[in-house]
Parts: structure tokens; sequence; C-alpha cells
């Protein structure tokens, strides 16, 4: 019941409530996250140095939108980017079609897709 609790407050707080939660749930502050960016943390990668808008916003629309999903390999390889941005509708307008529960069958058990309601609740 505690877990389940949890999880619904969670859920029904915003994104940035959560991240702020979640900080200080781990006791970190921005500066600590801060030096993971700096030129100090030998940081490659370029997904990482991006910001929050970036990282969310879809390279079609240009929509801000935080529902992560995962489709089949052949699906982003054929529809998909190479920046990892785009929202459903974007995706499904690339594809000529709507998604169904076959198109993410490769990552049916991803927690992006079991806690996405969108994903979830495909049809086959």
């Amino acid at each position: 019941m505690g877990d389940f609790l949890f999880l619904h407050i969670f859920i029904n707080m915003n994104l940035q409530e959560n991240i702020q939660r979640i900080r200080e749930m781990m006791g970190v502050n921005e500066s600590f996250l801060d030096w993971f960016k700096s030129s100090d943390s030998n940081n490659d990668d370029e997904d990482f140095l991006k910001s929050e808008e970036e990282r969310f916003t879809c390279s079609d629309c240009g929509e801000k939108d935080y529902s992560m999903y995962m489709v089949n390999d052949e699906i982003w390889d054929q529809h998909g980017n190479d920046k990892l941005t785009l929202c459903k509708s974007c995706l499904e307008k690339r594809m000529g079609r709507k998604l169904t529960k076959k198109d993410i069958s490769q990552h049916k058990d991803a927690l992006v897709n079991v806690h996405n309601p969108e994903m979830r609740d495909l049809e086959y």
C-alpha cells in the first residue's frame, strides 16, 4: 500500500516537481549536476549535454513531450531520426498509420512502455 501511494503521488506531480523531489531525496544540488556538464567531467556524450528542453522537444512538431516510449528497432530505423526525439503523433504521421502492440513488441517490458498509458493501451 505504501509503495502504491508513493507511486500515485509521484505520478500526479508535474515533471519539475518530480525532478526537484528526486534531487532532494538524493541530496543532489544544481552545482553537482552542473559538474557533469562541465569540461572537468570529461563527458563526451552529446545527448547528455543537451538541455532538458532539447532532449524532450519533438524534432518534427517542436512541441515538448515528456512521455517517453520505445518502438522496435526496425520501426525506428525506417521512420525515426538520429535525434531520438519524436512524439508518438509525429512518428505515426511518418509511418502513415497508428502504432500497434506489434510495433513495440521488442521493448514490451521496457519501463518506459509499461508505465506509459499511450503505449500500454495500444491495440494489436
